[in-house]
């Protein structure tokens, strides 16, 4: 707010991760989580964060992002995803993301508690009208 530029935070997380998790046990979700984290790193620049928030989900800020980069980085991140893949065995597991942007000061956003919140609604909203899909507050 002081700089007066924009900031644009991403919340994801990972598609039917406990499915997974169930299904092949927590070292191949360790494994995927592993591959997400390292696959939405690489789609960001420097200066941007990437940190896990919380079980499978996921925090990117993009500092001077306005609305428009941030969806750009978010689709990136969400095609890159769901184009790779963790095997285990002789099987290729493959996962998809569902991303909410908000962003500072385009959604009239005043702190940082509010910023999070509605990225995590636009993450929800992405969830519930299908998964795999970005999301902007």
């Amino acid at each position: 707010m002081r700089a007066g530029t924009p900031l644009s935070l991403l919340m994801f997380d990972i598609d039917y991760f406990k499915i997974v998790n169930d299904t092949y046990g927590h070292s191949v979700g360790d494994k995927l989580l592993a591959n997400v984290a390292k696959i939405t790193l690489s789609s960001i620049r420097e200066g941007d964060i990437l940190l896990r928030y919380g079980g499978e989900e996921f925090l990117c800020v993009l500092p001077g992002a306005n609305q428009h980069d941030a969806a750009i980085v978010a689709e990136r991140m969400r095609i890159m995803v769901m184009d790779s893949h963790v095997k285990n065995l002789e099987q290729e597991i493959k996962v998809t993301i569902s991303i909410g942007v908000a962003t500072y000061p385009h959604d009239n956003i005043f702190n940082s508690d509010q910023l999070i919140k509605l990225s995590d609604e636009a993450m929800y909203v992405a969830k519930n009208t299908g998964r795999n899909r970005m999301v902007s507050y």
